[in-house]
């Protein structure tokens, strides 16, 4: 016999769902032949539904990767421009000191 309650391990969210009344019905039914309850017959079937689309989960983890190394890549680059931008501004000569003494001075 299956035990009540939440299911041992890590987190869990409650969800709330509306179904079609044919639906349940059908699932009283299963529930009464497979012992189950329907806490069990919906994490089953979510699981099952996701081990489905794994190939399609796989795919959005890549583009999220893709997408954070692209914007880590585009950090770097303004990090880059703006050393650039730096450095430009203290080689003009009016940002120049032409002696430590000069630079003590001022």
């Amino acid at each position: 016999m299956a035990t009540r309650g939440r299911p041992k391990g890590g987190d869990t969210r409650m969800m709330h769902v509306r179904v079609p009344v044919t639906l349940l019905d059908q699932l009283e039914v299963l529930q009464f032949v497979t012992k189950k309850n329907t806490s069990e017959v919906v994490r089953e079937l979510l699981e099952r539904y996701v081990l489905s689309h794994s190939a399609l989960l796989d795919a959005v983890a890549k583009t999220r990767n893709e997408a954070n190394r692209l914007l880590t890549k585009a950090e770097m680059e303004a990090e880059d421009r703006a050393q650039v931008e730096s450095d430009e501004e203290a080689a003009k000569p009016e940002n120049r000191y032409d002696s430590t003494e000069e630079w003590d001075n001022n």
